[in-house]
């Protein structure tokens, strides 16, 4: 993609754009969008290194979030679209591409707290990632990793439930173990708490 058309996207609007695509279980779009906004941060980086190296201020870009946010919900977004077609492999290359983003240069505070953000949701998506392609001895540290964090509850049991269609695992007694914390959790969707993003998922 030339940089005139890169540089003339509104990240947030894809941003939407995936997350439509994500709701509606479009995964091809999902993937083609997420190269796009990866294509977008990409250039807007390396723009901004260009710029700083040559000691020129740097052009100011239009970016509800922080860059960092974009680079890692291309890769989030790619990640997903990956594990939901059964390519494994590749979305185990995306979870490791923003399960670090500290390399980036001048992230600042909220950059940085993005950085932490990303780093937690590829621990939950490795764990779910791993159970769903066979990796079974992980569930009881899956297990506790719920536990310690229920806002990923639900996705979680979602998980383990297809974990135990597709390997024929008798998952009961984790269903039971959840199931007084899976009640409290819907209380708090109740009540609004819960946003509905994509993003942990």
């Amino acid at each position: 993609m030339r940089p005139s058309i890169l540089k003339s996207l509104k990240p947030d609007i894809i941003v939407e754009m995936l997350e439509m695509a994500f709701h509606f279980e479009n995964w091809d779009k999902l993937l083609n969008t997420s190269d796009i906004l990866y294509s977008y941060a990409q250039y807007i980086y390396e723009e901004r290194q260009y710029f700083k190296a040559k000691r020129l201020p740097v052009p100011h870009v239009n970016m509800a979030r922080p860059l960092v946010y974009y680079y890692g919900f291309s890769h989030l977004m790619r990640g997903i679209a990956c594990q939901k077609q059964g390519q494994y492999d590749q979305a185990r290359e995306y979870i490791d591409k923003y399960a670090e983003l500290g390399w980036m240069e001048d992230l600042g505070e909220e950059g940085m707290q993005i950085v932490e953000e990303f780093r937690f949701l590829a621990r939950a998506n490795g764990y779910a990632l791993d159970i769903q392609s066979g990796k079974t001895e992980r569930m009881a540290e899956y297990v506790a990793f719920l536990k310690k964090n229920p806002e990923e509850l639900l996705p979680g049991i979602d998980t383990i439930l297809q974990a135990a269609l597709w390997h024929g695992l008798n998952v009961d007694d984790l269903l039971d173990t959840f199931a007084e914390q899976a009640a409290e959790f819907g209380e708090y969707e109740d009540a609004g708490i819960n946003s509905g993003s994509p993003v942990g998922e």
